[in-house]
């Protein structure tokens, strides 16, 4: 790996060279298609400034701004709308986004117009991509039901991406350290158009960080590199990218009662829970002698997650007419990975392995150390023609995945288990998913003022899955679903003022956690969204504002739960009513040639407007259930604001400051205080430097203090709640607390 490593390293730093020894060779075709491949490969799932639905597109230069390693999800936190959250706690390793509310299961994630999305648990899983920024030309966030894409619908967001692709040779050297022990280095570049027809990009990148929180730390490897083709009406690309991450467990939180509350209260958080998940004095002295906010209840050296990923995409894009041109893509996904736990004096029988008998004692139980794999393939396609007319625009899609996916569990060592072989297996489940799409757009310009657009897609999913859970339960479902997902509106347009209102349906199936961790045994429910969105965008040259309403209208929402499954994901239920409905606003205003601002607020009302919540009697093992009607849905802040100003110093210096407030979030729907997070807010300080060598080179300083007032607040959490023989509720709240003041800093060298 060393060695390959540097004779990429000797390759990419030859650009240059390379590059000016073919100066008189390298010209741009001018009858190629409009824009990078990339640009066209994102068209079809892009909205344009003038689709009716509320939306942002993060530049390149505003990513890179702030680039310093941390993952996606937190350099999108100062977006309308968006809250986040990290298990570690500073931003690096396991990382989740919210939009409006909505977690990220129902955010679709695409790049260059390909799924990201896990195709079973729905799910997004950053860490499996690290440094992804670096390799980014813009990212687009669509709010509500958003355009039609390939893969899983979205119920709250749409986060699309499009990857860099220069023209011209470059060569990119990055270099970041900072808090908590993180590093960060990054080589980048690329050849340019050479002879007006071939590109080639590369990027490496490894990221180290101990982790705010105790021994969460990340050890991140990833890379992209793609050779492309212009011809003179056609352009082939191929891109390849991926990660592989060892990530120490930190997602069981830390107990409120340590957090928050007194001696007493964890005392008693101690004695209810001794046995169960405090059983030996390495727990007890971890509980009780550890930093609150810093609290790991993991002690195993490798209590990790080992994963890698890696995406092949092949894209191809050619002209079938003077005004219409057809895209293509075939991708392949693959992943490997898994867990590693160890467990205290767990049953035998959990393993499939039988009492141990010696003399006149039995054995049933042993130390163990396990692995839980993951082995998954997803093989798809996308297909998509453009047409212009001049007055219309169509774009027909149509997409097709297969995924095969595995779940099974190793045992890795046992005290107490003979007849165990190296790398037996306890549990085996397989999951199989096909999923087709098609859909049509159109957008027509009535009048110079007037515009409509019209978004009708087909999806039918296949998912089933088989076998045998990790609690060894027995693991049959199938769910066939066809959806119908119309969508329609209007934009007007007057000077520099765009009025916009839109109407969307969209349909979601469940995913797989949905089916196999659901507690009553009923097969979950597709959900139903209606969305209307109403607008109105003004903008100049000195700065833009926009303001949106919204009422997303749910059928058979799947709502998070507030409790957690035995790897930390959250569970959902089917609720029949609920909605969310709001105001976003945000502006952005050059005040002079220096200063700069900008913000955005969003309030908003989350309800459920009938939900029963089981709570379990852990002494008779009974279900009982209580009526809540009109509750707050959980993890749905009403307020989420963000503020920004910017000033530029002499010399290319600019430092810009951030605000960022979230309202209170409800970890599960019943509307408790108790069982929530505190508001909180936090600011960040963020300083570039930018130099012009002799040589040509351009040199940036980048340095970032984060959290400047220091503030304690927790950004995410989960509950559940049971009785033990009486009538007196106990309520168990763990919350995630993220980093105080910390800074990062870094260089990057341009060429």
């Amino acid at each position: 790996m060393k060695k390959t490593l540097l004779i990429v390293t000797l390759a990419i730093a030859a650009v240059p060279v390379w590059a000016q020894l073919s100066a008189n060779t390298i010209a741009v075709n001018q009858d190629t298609l409009p824009g990078t491949i990339e640009e066209v490969m994102v068209s079809a799932s892009r909205a344009t400034k003038g689709t009716p639905i509320a939306q942002t597109t993060v530049s390149r230069k505003e990513i890179q701004l702030q680039n310093t390693g941390r993952d996606l999800p937190v350099l999108l936190q100062f977006q309308p709308g968006v809250t986040i959250t990290t298990d570690a706690g500073a931003g690096i390793g396991y990382t989740g986004i919210r939009v409006r509310g909505s977690d990220a299961t129902r955010t679709n994630v695409t790049i260059n117009g390909v799924p990201i999305n896990d195709a079973e648990s729905h799910g997004t899983f950053w860490v499996n991509m690290p440094d992804m920024a670096t390799g980014l030309s813009s990212v687009q966030i669509q709010r509500g039901a958003g355009t039609s894409t390939h893969g899983a619908g979205a119920f709250g967001a749409t986060v699309n991406m499009q990857t860099f692709s220069a023209q011209q040779p470059y060569l990119l050297f990055s270099n970041t350290a900072g808090s908590f022990g993180t590093f960060r280095n990054s080589l980048a570049g690329g050849t340019g158009l050479i002879n007006g027809h071939w590109t080639a990009d590369f990027r490496l990148s490894a990221i180290n960080s101990d982790g705010f929180v105790d021994r969460a730390g990340s050890k991140l490897r990833s890379y992209m590199a793609s050779l492309g083709y212009q011809g003179k009406n056609w352009s082939m690309k191929y891109l390849s990218f991926g990660g592989k991450e060892q990530t120490y467990q930190a997602w069981w939180g830390v107990p409120k009662e340590k957090l928050q509350g007194s001696e007493t209260d964890l005392l008693n958080h101690y004695y209810r829970n001794l046995g169960v998940t405090y059983k030996t004095a390495a727990d007890s002295a971890n509980l009780f002698g550890s930093n609150p906010r810093t609290y790991n209840y993991y002690n195993y050296p490798r209590e990790i997650d080992d994963y890698t990923q890696n995406h092949h995409h092949l894209y191809f894009t050619t002209k079938t007419g003077t005004n219409s041109h057809l895209n293509a893509t075939l991708y392949y996904t693959r992943g490997l990975g898994y867990f590693e736990q160890f467990r205290y004096q767990d049953k035998l029988s959990n393993y499939l392995l039988l009492p141990i008998i010696t003399g006149t004692d039995t054995i049933t139980r042993s130390d163990m150390v396990r692995r839980r794999w993951l082995d998954n393939h997803l093989l798809g396609s996308n297909i998509n023609w453009n047409f212009n007319t001049k007055k219309s625009s169509w774009i027909a899609g149509i997409g097709y995945n297969e995924y095969n996916g595995k779940h099974y569990g190793r045992i890795v060592w046992a005290s107490q288990a003979p007849q165990a072989t190296p790398d037996q297996s306890y549990y085996n489940g397989t999951g199989f998913k096909r999923d087709l799409s098609l859909f049509v757009k159109n957008t027509h310009q009535w009048t110079p003022n007037l515009q409509t657009w019209i978004d009708l897609q087909y999806r039918k999913v296949h998912h089933s899955g088989l076998g045998t859970d990790n609690d060894l339960r027995k693991i049959d479902f199938l769910g066939n679903f066809e959806f119908f997902n119309p969508k329609a509106g209007l934009v007007y347009r007057r000077n520099n003022q765009s009025f916009y209102g839109s109407v969307s349906i969209a349909n979601r199936e469940p995913s797989r956690s949905d089916f196999t961790d659901h507690k009553t045994g009923d097969a979950p429910k597709p959900e139903q969204l209606t969305d209307f969105e109403l607008g109105w965008n003004r903008s100049g040259p000195n700065g833009s504002l926009f303001v949106n309403l919204y009422y997303m209208n749910y059928r058979n929402q799947l709502v998070l739960t507030g409790e957690v499954n035995d790897v930390g994901n959250p569970l959902r239920r089917n609720v029949e009513k609920s909605y969310r409905r709001g105001i976003e606003i945000g502006f952005e205003q050059k005040l002079s040639s220096k200063f700069t601002v900008g913000g955005n607020i969003s309030l908003s009302q989350n309800r459920i407007e009938r939900i029963a919540t089981v709570i379990p009697d852990y002494f008779t093992y009974e279900q009982n259930d209580s009526l809540f009607r009109n509750v707050p849905i959980a993890m749905s802040p009403a307020t989420n604001a963000a503020f920004w100003i910017e000033y530029a110093l002499p010399g290319k210096t600019s430092v810009r400051y951030l605000h960022k407030y979230v309202g209170r979030q409800y970890l599960d729907n019943t509307g408790d205080t108790y069982r929530s997070l505190n508001p909180y807010q936090f600011g960040e300080l963020w300083l570039k430097k930018s130099y012009t060598l002799k040589t040509g080179a351009a040199l940036d300083i980048q340095f970032q203090v984060l959290n400047v007032f220091n503030t304690l607040y927790s950004s995410n959490g989960y509950t559940f709640m049971y009785t033990y023989g009486s009538r007196d509720i106990t309520q168990e709240v763990f919350l995630y607390p993220q980093a105080g003041r910390n800074v990062m800093g870094g260089i990057t060298l341009r060429f």
